[in-house]
């Protein structure tokens, strides 16, 4: 098209991240206690493709789950967590073949951050991204 490209999603559009996923069935919750003003996009794009995929992973293996979804600021970072709470009837995790935590892992270190992914106790998989913010830096380059 001839029209400007729309604009990548960011922290405003994880919301309706949340309602798709709820539309499958997963109960979530998310606490949001970050302003996007003077976060750039490419942090705010990060940020949102590694909810987009711990969501989908939740819907993909462990269906029905409890998901809490907490961001938060402080001491110049966010810290976005997404814990799933497997429930008792959840079927064996499936081997996908896919790179999606892989693509979490390269997308934080893209923006000086990391994202880690695993069992933090028996039934609790957590996915934490934590990213450098520097507010108005990125926004400016």
């Amino acid at each position: 098209g001839d029209g400007p490209e729309p604009p990548s999603p960011g922290l405003v559009d994880i919301p309706a991240l949340m309602d798709r996923a709820r539309a499958t069935g997963v109960d979530v919750t998310y606490r949001d206690e970050v302003s996007s003003d003077g976060i750039g996009a490419g942090t705010q794009l990060a940020i949102y493709r590694v909810v987009q995929e711990s969501l989908t992973n939740v819907v993909k293996h462990a269906p029905g789950s409890a998901v809490d979804v907490a961001l938060v600021e402080g001491a110049g970072e966010v810290r976005l967590t997404v814990r799933n709470h497997t429930p008792e009837s959840s079927p064996a995790p499936i081997d996908s073949g896919g790179h999606g935590l892989v693509g979490m892992r390269e997308r934080a270190a893209a923006y000086g951050g990391r994202c880690t992914a695993g069992f933090v106790e028996p039934g609790v998989f957590e996915v934490r991204l934590d990213l450098p913010v520097e507010r108005g830096t990125e926004a400016r380059r």
